[in-house]
Protein backbone atom coordinates (compact mmCIF):
# COMPACT_ATOMS: atom_id res chain seq x y z
CA UNK A 1 0.00 0.00 0.00
CA UNK A 2 1.41 3.81 -0.66
CA UNK A 3 2.10 5.37 1.38
CA UNK A 4 2.12 2.82 4.06
CA UNK A 5 -0.36 2.62 7.16
CA UNK A 6 2.44 4.03 9.33
CA UNK A 7 2.66 7.07 7.45
CA UNK A 8 -1.02 7.56 6.73
CA UNK A 9 -2.03 7.24 10.27
CA UNK A 10 0.14 8.61 13.50
CA UNK A 11 0.41 5.03 15.71
CA UNK A 12 1.58 7.17 18.54
CA UNK A 13 -1.52 8.87 18.42
CA UNK A 14 -3.42 5.59 18.25
CA UNK A 15 -1.64 4.23 21.18
CA UNK A 16 -1.84 7.93 22.99
CA UNK A 17 -5.76 7.43 22.70
CA UNK A 18 -5.68 3.95 23.95
CA UNK A 19 -3.22 4.72 26.28
CA UNK A 20 -4.90 7.50 28.06
CA UNK A 21 -8.27 5.30 28.52
CA UNK A 22 -8.25 3.41 31.53
CA UNK A 23 -9.16 -0.34 31.14
CA UNK A 24 -9.76 0.71 27.18
CA UNK A 25 -10.41 -2.89 26.18
CA UNK A 26 -13.30 -3.25 29.09
CA UNK A 27 -15.23 -0.32 27.84
CA UNK A 28 -14.75 -1.40 24.48
CA UNK A 29 -13.25 1.39 22.68
CA UNK A 30 -12.33 0.51 18.98
CA UNK A 31 -11.61 3.01 16.65
CA UNK A 32 -12.64 2.26 12.50
CA UNK A 33 -11.01 3.98 9.32
CA UNK A 34 -11.07 3.37 5.46
CA UNK A 35 -7.55 3.09 4.08
CA UNK A 36 -6.88 1.86 0.35
CA UNK A 37 -10.10 0.24 -0.14
CA UNK A 38 -9.54 -1.44 3.74
CA UNK A 39 -12.10 -0.85 6.14
CA UNK A 40 -9.01 -0.99 9.45
CA UNK A 41 -10.45 -1.70 13.04
CA UNK A 42 -8.25 -0.71 16.19
CA UNK A 43 -9.66 -2.65 19.44
CA UNK A 44 -8.79 -1.34 22.97
CA UNK A 45 -7.96 -4.65 23.37
CA UNK A 46 -5.07 -4.25 21.19
CA UNK A 47 -6.03 -6.44 18.03
CA UNK A 48 -6.14 -4.82 14.72
CA UNK A 49 -8.73 -6.32 11.76
CA UNK A 50 -8.46 -5.58 8.51
CA UNK A 51 -10.97 -6.26 5.96
CA UNK A 52 -12.11 -5.41 2.55
CA UNK A 53 -14.03 -1.83 2.85
CA UNK A 54 -17.04 -4.06 0.51
CA UNK A 55 -17.17 -6.68 3.21
CA UNK A 56 -17.22 -4.30 6.07
CA UNK A 57 -20.40 -2.09 4.17
CA UNK A 58 -22.17 -5.46 3.27
CA UNK A 59 -21.93 -6.25 7.66
CA UNK A 60 -23.40 -2.50 8.57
Amino acid sequence: MTPPLYRAIDPNALDELFGSTVASAENGLRISFTYSGYEVTVVGTGNVVVRPADDAERDS
